[in-house]
This record gives C-alpha cells, structure tokens and sequence, in this order.
C-alpha cells in the first residue's frame, strides 16, 4: 500500500500596516459615529457605533443615499453642510434632529472631503453623539413634576439677563392656600393641580418668555419687552 502524502496550503492576507490598523481599531471601536459617502451621499461604509445609534445593520446602510437611513429630517438638518464638504471644504458644527426611531440626536459633526486626483469623490464624517449629555443637561434645569425650567435655571437666567441689560420682566407667581389643596385631597391631587396651572400658564405667555417653578407652589416669570 503506497502511502498518500497530502499537502496544504494556508491562504494568509497581507499583513496589515500599522496605520491601518489604527484606523480600523478607531472606526469599529471607538464610541463615534464614523462613516464614508461618495458624491451621490450614498454610504459606502458605517461604523458599528453609528448602526447602533440609527438602530441598523452596517450592512443596510451600504449603498442606499443618507435620507434613506437617517431620515428626512436628518437629511435636510444637514444638506447645506453636506453641499460645502463636497466642494472640498473640511467643516465643523453642532447639530440635532429626530431620528426614524423617533428619538432626538444630539451631535458634534467634522466633515473632510475626500479626493481622487484634486477630485473630490465623497467625504468621511466624524460623529460625537451628544444625546446623553442634553438629556443630563435637560435634568439639572428642569422641574420633574411640570416638565418646566426649575429654580437653578431661572437663577441662571436671571443673572444673565442682568448683565446683558436685557429688556425683560421678572413677575413671582405664589399660589395663595395650596396647602390646603394637599391637606384635604392629598398631595395627588396637589399635583395634577400644579400640572394643570402649568400648562394654562405656558398656553398664556406663548412665545414672550418663560416660566419657572422655583418652589413648592412658587413660580417665577422671565417675560420679553413687556
């Protein structure tokens, strides 16, 4: 019996170089958003992070123009920065818009376009998700129970409008006898009570200033040119 030598062969890609191997660490790691559209905006490649914050697959995003993932008003938050980048200028901004899922971005954008001969054939974007900062953002100045600005902001406010010599009013608003409201009904009650008077408030004042809950039955009015 002849003995059967069998040989194999192990197919190896070429190693990568250093740099390449930062940038890959960078783009599938990193807690960005990163991402590659030609001059069409059709992506050619999306980060893992940016497919997690647009609720996707990388694989979905490939090929198919930046309103089809982002959305409409993603898309048009941005057309007028997409339009600089692919004239060949490198652009930094801040931005927002609400999401397909329905939720808000909050981001920090830096835009570079990229070239192929003096041509510029797409761009590259680096995203820095800033929703999580707002939302914190949005805890520390507003009131939990009426959804309004608290007392820390309408201080903040206050001492801003007063070194800028702005023209606006300050008005107190103090619900004469609400404790008994809670003595009687209970502090539920005390509560939808404060929720309602709110809401006919903001419906009031509109768009001339705004208002504030700084204590328990307490409310303080920041008012425009009145």
């Amino acid at each position: 019996m002849n003995d059967t030598i069998v040989t194999g062969y192990l197919m190896c890609k070429p190693a990568e170089s250093l740099a390449d191997n930062k940038f890959k660490q960078f783009s599938e790691c990193a807690p960005i958003l990163f991402f590659s559209v030609d001059v069409m905006l059709r992506y050619t490649y999306i980060n893992p992070h940016f497919a997690k914050v647009h609720n996707l697959q990388q694989s979905q995003a490939t090929g198919k123009h930046i309103r089809n993932v982002i959305g409409e008003a993603g898309y048009h938050a941005n057309a007028t920065h997409y339009e600089r980048v692919l004239s060949g200028i490198c652009i930094e901004y801040n931005s927002h818009f609400i999401k397909l899922d329905g939720n808000e971005h909050h981001y920090s954008a830096t835009y570079q376009p990229l070239f192929d001969n003096n041509k510029v054939i797409g761009f590259t974007g680096v995203v820095v998700d800033k929703t999580a900062e707002r939302a914190l953002e949005k805890l520390t100045i507003t009131d939990p129970l009426t959804n309004i600005f608290n007392r820390r902001k309408f201080e903040h406010d206050l001492h801003k409008s007063l070194s800028q010599f702005n023209n606006q009013s300050v008005m107190i608003l103090d619900i004469d006898y609400f404790k008994e409201v809670n003595d009687k009904l209970g502090h539920e009650a005390g509560d939808r009570v404060l929720i309602k008077l709110t809401s006919l408030i903001v419906k009031l004042i509109e768009s001339t200033g705004n208002l504030y809950r700084i204590g328990g039955e307490e409310f303080a009015f920041l008012l425009d040119n009145i």
